[in-house]
């Protein structure tokens, strides 16, 4: 995963303007962006269905919890290889909500293609 190939991305956020911005940026960056999604059950079927590489999913999705989404991820035969990355407009992951080993963490000011290259070596 860490050679130059493109790799593969599904972004999973509520808000509709922040996903479009996202895919963008990372297209550019050199990350395809193969699905979006906006809520834990979307973007639990979007990695199933499209394998992606990676996952990157917001912290808060609107009344849901991207930690749950993770969780899921990590612990489904068919989507535990994929990198599951959270992002927030908070530049620090809440600790609170961390119940194991901290994930991978990217605060939205600082996505990406490049960002993402470097939390995955």
């Amino acid at each position: 995963m860490t050679n130059r190939r493109s790799l593969r991305c599904v972004i999973v956020d509520d808000n509709a303007d922040y996903l479009a911005a996202a895919t963008a940026l990372l297209q550019q960056g050199g990350i395809e962006v193969v699905g979006t999604a906006r809520s834990v059950s979307d973007g639990m079927h979007a990695v199933e269905r499209l394998r992606p590489d990676i996952a990157l999913v917001d912290v808060n999705l609107g009344d849901e919890n991207g930690f749950d989404l993770v969780a899921q991820l990590n612990s489904h035969t068919g989507t535990a290889a994929v990198m599951a990355i959270l992002t927030s407009t908070f530049t620090e992951l809440p600790v609170a909500d961390l119940t194991d080993s901290p994930p991978r963490f990217l605060p939205k000011l600082d996505l990406s293609g490049d960002a993402i290259r470097a939390l995955i070596v």
